[in-house]
């Protein structure tokens, strides 16, 4: 999830509690985690489960975008996400629902 969603921005990282800080970034706000360093992915590298099933993921991403936010009053509510235009257009009984799940 780190390699997803980047360096959490500095305010973040100011609101946490300094052992915390102290025990998982640097001054730089890099990641430690006893790892040299977090490689940066994106999303569409990674999401290859509806890619490979011949399926159009752009709206499955930008739901995702939605969803993997540091800050919290900057993250879609849960009430958001129900209105959103990928889960509203999948069905119960699609195969994108499908894929994902299994």
């Amino acid at each position: 999830m780190i390699a997803l969603m980047g360096k959490p921005p500095a305010s973040f990282l100011l609101r946490s509690p300094p052992e915390v800080r102290q025990r998982w970034v640097d001054d730089t706000g890099e990641w430690t985690c006893g790892h040299p360093k977090v490689e940066v992915l994106t999303m569409e590298e990674e999401e290859h489960v509806l890619k490979d099933a011949g399926v159009d993921n752009t709206r499955f991403l930008q739901f995702m975008r939605r969803i993997l936010v540091w800050e919290p009053e900057s993250r879609a509510t849960a009430s958001d996400l129900l209105a959103d235009p990928w889960l509203v257009s999948v069905s119960p009984h699609s195969n994108s629902l499908y894929i994902i799940i299994s």
